[in-house]
């Protein structure tokens, strides 16, 4: 629950967000005019203009997801936003630009070492890592359009430099008091939220987190205290916070609570959470899933739970399911393959049925196809 003070602020943030905010740094090849399009080199038809939209759009959802997230999280990410595009209006005034390619953090390495990265110039221009234009490469009016995007992200900084509390982690905390000796799993997509959280909790001496720079390390110490068919049982740790680095193949059937600290995008990646902890070979015959739901601001935009839920539905419709898994609203029963009276039936079962037919009628072919590599099995 938000005071009247943050949901002032939040309002206005998801204002500033989806109508103030025109992400122009992410629509810099659309800028480009002639001469700089020609420097780019060939690239298919409209190549410019669609992937500004789709990078503008990502990053827009990605803002509201961190904010969903964590408060700590979206102040985090809106100030390195703004640290970014201000590098990138300094190139304009200095008058060449550097645009990276996709696996190129250009603007990590000018905020950790200026220096470094005008010795290294050369051999990133070389080795393709990013391309150079002169300023007089871009539209007239793409600077004005940058400076207006800054002034909009470092109102935001300075606006949520004014909050210095989190009622969604107050709420936590008070959750988690209640789980004096059970063990819990807890998921979120940001890895500053699960650093965040390790650092508030840390009262609570018996915290593991895990993401993708440590998973590795620490997989011994992951089966010891949450897999229940490891050898080796330790209880160190009654608490798991991960980001979705260990949404799949892990157990953690020693716990059979999980609660989502936020809802990920993908509701493939929900179902694969639930399955860490449901799982053969647990003690428990029940599991809990608890999802902190976006609040109704950013939910009308994103509309996480609703594309979740129906994404989750279908599941049921097409391979069963006995249970509820994410809300009391959902619908479950049997398989809808094996329905005789079906109206209208769902394109996705068709093509599963069709999958089937193949396989009766073609065993051995199908089990090539099987064998392939999965990078070859992509719609």
């Amino acid at each position: 629950k938000l005071d009247d003070n943050l949901l002032e602020i939040f309002d206005k943030t998801i204002t500033i967000l989806t109508k103030d905010l025109q992400y122009y740094r992410y629509q810099i090849l659309a800028n480009l005019n002639q001469s700089g399009r020609k420097k780019y080199g060939k690239v298919q038809e409209g190549f410019f203009e669609k992937s500004a939209l789709s990078l503008a759009d990502i990053m827009k959802t990605m803002l509201v997801k961190r904010l969903e997230s964590s408060f700590t999280a979206f102040k985090s990410t809106v100030n390195k936003q703004a640290k970014n595009l201000a590098h990138l209006i300094d190139m304009f005034k200095e008058g060449v630009v550097y645009i990276p390619s996709k696996h190129f953090n250009l603007y990590d390495i000018i905020e950790n070492d200026k220096d470094d990265f005008e010795r290294r110039l050369e051999d990133f221009l070389e080795n393709d890592k990013m391309k150079a234009f002169d300023s007089s490469d871009f539209n007239d009016d793409f600077l004005k359009h940058l400076e207006s995007d800054l002034i909009i992200l470092e109102s935001l900084v300075e606006l949520w430099n004014s909050v210095d509390y989190d009622p969604k982690l107050d709420k936590f905390k008070s959750i988690l008091d209640t789980h004096t000796e059970d063990k819990i799993v807890v998921f979120t997509e940001s890895k500053q939220t699960a650093i965040y959280l390790e650092q508030e909790l840390q009262e609570y001496k018996k915290v593991l987190t895990i993401h993708g720079g440590n998973r590795d390390k620490l997989k011994d110490t992951i089966r010891e205290n949450f897999d229940a068919n490891y050898l080796t049982q330790n209880d160190n740790y009654n608490v798991i916070i991960s980001t979705d680095t260990l949404s799949e193949g892990v157990n953690m059937h020693r716990a059979n609570i999980i609660y989502n600290y936020d809802i990920p995008w993908n509701s493939t990646r929900l179902m694969q959470r639930i399955g860490r902890i449901n799982r053969i070979g647990t003690k428990h015959s029940e599991v809990f899933i608890y999802n902190f739901k976006p609040t109704a601001q950013s939910e009308s935009l994103i509309e996480l739970s609703k594309k979740a839920f129906i994404k989750l539905q279908t599941f049921h419709h097409a391979v069963g399911e006995d249970s509820q898994i994410y809300s009391k609203d959902e619908k479950v029963g049997t398989v809808a393959l094996y329905e005789i009276d079906i109206e209208k039936p769902d394109e996705e079962l068709k093509f599963l049925e069709e999958i089937r037919a193949f396989k009766e009628a073609n065993p051995r072919k199908f089990n090539l196809l099987n064998k392939l590599p999965k990078k070859v099995r992509v719609q």
